[in-house]
């Protein structure tokens, strides 16, 4: 069952009133904010533990008590493939179990004990320890293992981590320093939601939350333009094969009006203009004879055309003559192309 909304995003140009923490500036961007006052914000959670309540906003911070793995999600963005995420993690005391960090690449989640298609990147620390742990988890509505991990000290308490993430490159950072403590390229991805992660009342609080990103603004104008001309292409008189890639093209850029990742809307431009050029003409055969019987006629008329042009026509034709009734309909539209292109190509002499 999902749970309760927390936060606020908004416009960096706006000034929001803060509660117990001062406000983050990302000109030209966005920003999140905890406020006492917005439960019903921008924040989707699921609880492992029906009827707990283990998360609530208070004097800025989102704070985590009860005995469940949580899932904080930020509504929008939505299709998120380049970013950074930075927030202070604070334990519940100074000798605490602590396990609170970021999920990254998120494209759904469930109330159930890892029940969510994201990555986790994860500071986790055991009681008493100086030393901590930062690891990046995979999970498919299951825990699917661990990508990365890496040890570090415990200076200061709260704990503030970065995190860069870039097309699926992820660079985490601590304390403010200018080395990452991880820096791994995961193995696949999927632009998507950015939140947070707190796991069984060993996280604390939450505090100065930010997330920037360079694609929050994406140029969908070419994309939408390329949509409108590709939804009036009638697919029937082109081949099966070609259709089938274009097609699939349509399908995958009409689901890419719907990210904010620019390479997402950029590479739905590039494989649906590539499809678009790439349909084929189905030729059946009679179109396939008629096209000889034009080859012949041009080839009657000596000297009209240049020797290059009118011996590729003579080539083709002469191919296209061995292909019968009953060959494969890819074999007669593959042929009628070529035919096709071979009388579009030739070239007649000056005065002709």
């Amino acid at each position: 069952m999902k749970k309760k909304m927390l936060g606020l995003l908004a416009a960096a140009a706006m000034i929001l009133p803060t509660v117990g923490m001062s406000t983050v500036y990302a000109e030209g961007r966005y920003k999140a904010e905890f406020e006492e006052s917005t439960f019903a914000g921008m924040f989707d959670v699921w609880s492992e533990t029906v009827g707990d309540t283990p998360i609530f906003v208070r004097d800025g911070f989102i704070i985590s008590t009860g005995r469940s793995e949580n899932k904080i999600l930020l509504k929008q963005p939505s299709a998120l493939s380049a970013f950074t995420l930075e927030a202070d993690f604070y334990p519940i005391d100074d000798m605490c179990q602590f396990s609170v960090g970021y999920y990254i690449y998120a494209s759904g989640a469930a109330d159930t004990l890892d029940g969510i298609n994201a990555y986790n990147v994860q500071i986790e620390r055991d009681y008493a320890s100086t030393s901590a742990f930062i690891k990046i988890h995979r999970f498919e509505y299951g825990y699917k293992g661990v990508i990365a991990e890496k040890a570090i000290e415990l200076k200061k308490l709260p704990v503030d981590m970065k995190v860069s993430a870039n097309n699926g490159n992820v660079k985490v950072y601590v304390y403010g320093e200018s080395v990452a403590v991880v820096d791994v390229t995961l193995p696949s991805y999927t632009p998507g939601r950015v939140g947070f992660r707190t796991f069984r009342g060993n996280a604390g609080k939450i505090g100065n939350f930010r997330v920037t990103a360079a694609d929050l603004d994406a140029d969908k104008s070419e994309l939408s333009a390329l949509l409108a001309d590709a939804r009036k292409i009638d697919t029937a008189e082109y081949t099966l094969g070609s259709k089938t890639v274009f097609e699939s093209a349509l399908q995958t850029a009409e689901h890419a009006m719907e990210s904010n990742a620019q390479s997402v809307i950029d590479n739905a431009v590039s494989a649906l203009r590539s499809a678009i050029v790439g349909l084929n003409k189905n030729y059946s055969f009679a179109d396939l004879s008629a096209l000889i019987a034009k080859a012949d006629e041009k080839l009657a008329k000596s000297g009209v055309y240049t020797q290059n042009s009118i011996a590729s026509l003579r080539s083709v034709a002469a191919r296209a003559k061995l292909l019968t009734e009953d060959c494969a309909s890819d074999d007669l539209s593959a042929m009628g192309l070529l035919l096709d292109n071979a009388l579009e190509g030739l070239i007649k002499y000056i005065g002709k």
